[in-house]
């Protein structure tokens, strides 16, 4: 059964895949005039048909002119989650300490690479393909890599200062040399004290702290250790370093050394935290690569990709 388009009969399932201003073309060829919009589809080459055809109907969807927002929205919203987590704790101290609290700071940068993606969508009107890739691998690499570093932090770090032994790094016996001139320091304050001021030794432990010590500003900058200790002491609440010890910046009692208080931490607060890093990103990392691989041949067509 024939059907026509401006009374020319052509074939009923051709008919109704045309567009109106293909139909025209149609019938302006079978009266044997010239075709205004149907002559690229005609082209042997079939790819460069179908790319036509692509591009025709990406313009009447006007899907370019949405994509720069909508990709760079999309890549905001995947990397937020990690991004936030990794600054946040490149902010904390115990971090900064035992590990590398500004490689997480470079985790803040990352979304002008996004902002920059928008640019290059908005001007070029179209994907362009180096920009899509660093877009979604760069941010994925570089929150792998800090996951992974505040992973070893949180695993490594921490059974070093749980053990008993004082030598298992370097900055463990430093903080426990640093804290042992800071209790001969209050030791010898609480002494003067006592004897100036006709007080008790308990009495003056009570009253002062090592940082009320006169000696003690001359002494801190020679030991600037004394900065972390008297925030594990505060933070975590505890006494001493490699082993239980006296408090010497704050008042009550502790409840463990401050290294075992430390680890715990950087287990407890640290691991869990990191761990959602390393997967986010490399979640990120492997959906981006299979994304890539299975759109690239859909752009290939319709794109200069």
């Amino acid at each position: 059964m024939l059907r026509t388009v401006n009374d020319v009969p052509i074939a009923g399932d051709v008919a109704r895949s045309l567009p109106a201003a293909i139909r025209d073309d149609f019938s302006r060829i079978l009266e044997g005039g010239r075709p205004e919009k149907l002559g690229p589809l005609l082209h042997p080459d079939a790819a460069a048909a179908q790319r036509c055809w692509s591009w025709q109907l990406m313009q009447k969807l006007d899907v370019m002119r949405a994509f720069p927002t909508l990709f760079s929205l999309t890549c905001l919203v995947m990397f937020s989650m990690p991004i936030g987590i990794a600054y946040h704790l490149g902010l904390d101290e115990d971090v900064r300490y035992w590990g590398d609290g500004p490689m997480c700071g470079t985790a803040l940068w990352l979304p002008l690479i996004f902002i920059l993606a928008f640019y290059v969508h908005d001007r070029l009107q179209r994907p362009h393909k180096a920009t899509i890739v660093i877009s979604l691998l760069v941010p994925s690499v570089t929150l792998l890599l800090i996951g992974n570093e505040l992973t070893a932090i949180s695993a490594q770090g921490a059974d070093q200062l749980f053990s008993a032994d004082c030598d298992t790094s370097t900055d463990k016996r430093r903080l426990e040399n640093s804290w042992q001139a800071a209790q001969s320091l209050y030791m010898d304050c609480l002494q003067q004290t006592t004897t100036s001021h006709n007080l008790t030794l308990s009495r003056a432990t009570e009253l002062f702290r090592i940082q009320d010590c006169t000696e003690y500003a001359a002494a801190f900058p020679s030991h600037k250790d004394w900065q972390y200790l008297r925030f594990v002491e505060e933070e975590h609440k505890c006494a001493g370093w490699c082993s239980f010890g006296r408090k010497l910046w704050t008042d009550g009692e502790g409840t463990d050394s401050c290294s075992t208080a430390v680890a715990q931490v950087l287990r407890s607060k640290v691991r869990r935290p990191a761990q959602q890093v390393v997967a986010l990103s490399a979640l990120a990392l492997i959906g981006s690569a299979v994304g890539l691989v299975a759109v690239a041949p859909t752009l290939h067509l319709v794109f200069d990709w």
